[in-house]
């Protein structure tokens, strides 16, 4: 039973009591036979056994004074109980503002956990995309090494060939040019062997010899660059080894060349020593 039922039954209680004392009132003098039935259906320390029956006209005001006792009894109980139902509706208001409070911070906090709750699925999400290209930047890191690995074997294999045909070439790339020489060598060899040969013949060959050797040296690349008494002095081609005075040789000319200048290809071989015309005093 709620505070607020228990007491509205004390006031339908108080105002049945408060009948049966105006009742009373209007009949000062009852029969022996007349009973009043004072029963009372509360659940009070509060008991009416009289007996209409076994009571006397002398025991009519000691009654009244049982049922005026009686109804300040229940004033009073009906005060407390006021009292009481005031702090219990109080206290219940109080739980109810407690319970209001409580269900916006349940409210709040499921809000809080569903929050929480997607943004867990959303790491979760996020955890397996980053776990998933961690795999495959591993798998292709192992692709890379393997590949790595592939190209450091071919380097160290194309490595040892390069120095190879290096040394090949240092030992035998000179073969070409040697084999364009053996011609010349075979007619100096014929020229040394011919020792009655007049000097018009040794000429004839040590010139046929010379355009060998000429022959060949152009076939490995090697030219003759002109230093011929007269020509300008050129300093990329030319070394002044003297300076001469000259009447007929302009100054800065050369007038002798004791050795030709050759190069190979488009690099100087060789410079030409030579002597250069000294300006007139």
């Amino acid at each position: 039973m709620s505070s607020k039922d228990s007491s509205d039954s004390f006031d339908a209680l108080f105002a049945d009591a408060l009948k049966a004392v105006e009742k009373n009132k209007k009949s000062p003098k009852p029969r022996p036979d007349s009973s009043i039935n004072m029963e009372l259906d509360i659940d009070i320390d509060v008991d009416f056994d009289g007996d209409g029956e076994n009571e006397s006209e002398s025991d009519s005001e000691s009654s009244n004074e049982v049922v005026s006792e009686a109804y300040d009894a229940l004033l009073e109980e009906k005060t407390h109980l006021d009292v009481q139902f005031n702090q219990l509706q109080q206290q219940f208001q109080k739980l109810q503002s407690e319970s209001t409070r409580l269900q916006q911070r349940l409210a709040s906090a499921h809000t809080h956990m569903q929050s929480m709750m997607e943004q867990r699925n959303r790491f979760r999400d996020q955890n397996k995309t980053a776990e998933q290209s961690l795999e495959d930047n591993k798998q292709r890191i192992r692709m890379l090494e393997a590949t790595l690995e592939r190209q450091k074997q071919q380097l160290e294999k194309n490595g040892a060939m390069r120095r190879k045909e290096r040394q090949e070439l240092k030992k035998y790339g000179a073969t070409t040019t040697l084999k364009q020489l053996l011609p010349a060598l075979d007619s100096l060899d014929l020229a040394v062997k011919n020792k009655n040969a007049d000097p018009e013949s040794l000429k004839d060959g040590l010139r046929l010899l010379q355009a060998q050797f000429l022959d060949a040296l152009s076939e490995a690349g090697v030219q003759r660059v002109s230093a011929s008494p007269g020509d300008k002095f050129n300093p990329a081609h030319h070394e002044a080894v003297m300076r001469i005075p000259s009447e007929n040789i302009s100054a800065n000319h050369i007038v002798e060349a004791f050795c030709g200048a050759y190069t190979l290809h488009d690099r100087l071989l060789r410079a030409a020593m030579v002597s250069v015309a000294a300006p007139k005093k």
